[in-house]
């Protein structure tokens, strides 16, 4: 069977005209291949903001993180606005974008509260760009008619413990790869998985490094 992965970084992802073309671009390809594999970055930007949200907690500055998280939440719903018209795809989005940023900010207190953000936290904090713009693009691509379906690469990607710049075991990856991606893709459907994430083999969040999706 012949299989397609497609890589889209931050910019080509990075705002609303960039989305609606990678994802007609994602569509041209959908009937030309059998299996196909989207993998997206942050929005352009949102990692930095996410970084700059784990350094204001470090900091101790609340006001900071939470307005950063509230500036990230707005761009996000922004996107969803323009991007999905359906209406029953546009409202399960939105609510759990505001799952998400119920998450984050969850977890930026209790670091805040607790005075440290350990390397486990920030890899934590640094991958809702990720875990966030997958939904929105398998959404877009649903939205155009193409089935899609996201998928986190911590169900995918195994990594040592080396937080912040992990790196990936391949024999344990293969095994996840096969139990977790493969099936959705005989079945059909145009598999958006998160860059820059893995786990490692306790399951915890950890991140590639910057660029470390390629």
């Amino acid at each position: 069977m012949k299989t397609l992965v497609m890589k889209f970084g931050g910019t080509s992802v990075g705002s609303i005209s960039a989305m609606t073309q990678a994802a007609e671009i994602v569509k041209s390809q959908s009937d030309q291949w059998d299996r196909l594999v989207v993998v997206v970055s942050a929005m352009s930007g949102v990692t930095n903001s996410l970084v700059q949200c784990a350094q204001a907690v470090i900091k101790g500055n609340e006001s900071e993180f939470l307005s950063l998280i509230q500036s990230l939440r707005h761009q996000h719903l922004d996107v969803v606005e323009h991007l999905i018209s359906a209406p029953p795809i546009k409202t399960d989005l939105a609510a759990l974008i505001e799952q998400y940023f119920h998450d984050l900010e969850a977890i930026c207190r209790s670091a805040y509260v607790l005075g440290e953000v350990t390397p486990r936290g920030f890899d934590a904090i640094c991958s809702f760009g990720e875990r966030l713009n997958a939904r929105i693009f398998s959404a877009l691509i649903n939205q155009l008619g193409t089935a899609s379906q996201p998928l986190d690469a911590t169900q995918v990607i195994v990594t040592d413990s080396h937080f912040q710049n992990a790196h990936p075991l391949m024999e344990a990856t293969r095994v996840k790869v096969n139990e977790n991606l493969c099936p959705q893709l005989v079945n059909g459907l145009v598999v958006v998985v998160t860059g820059f994430i893995g786990a490692n083999e306790q399951g915890v969040t950890t991140t590639l490094g910057r660029g470390g999706s390629d």
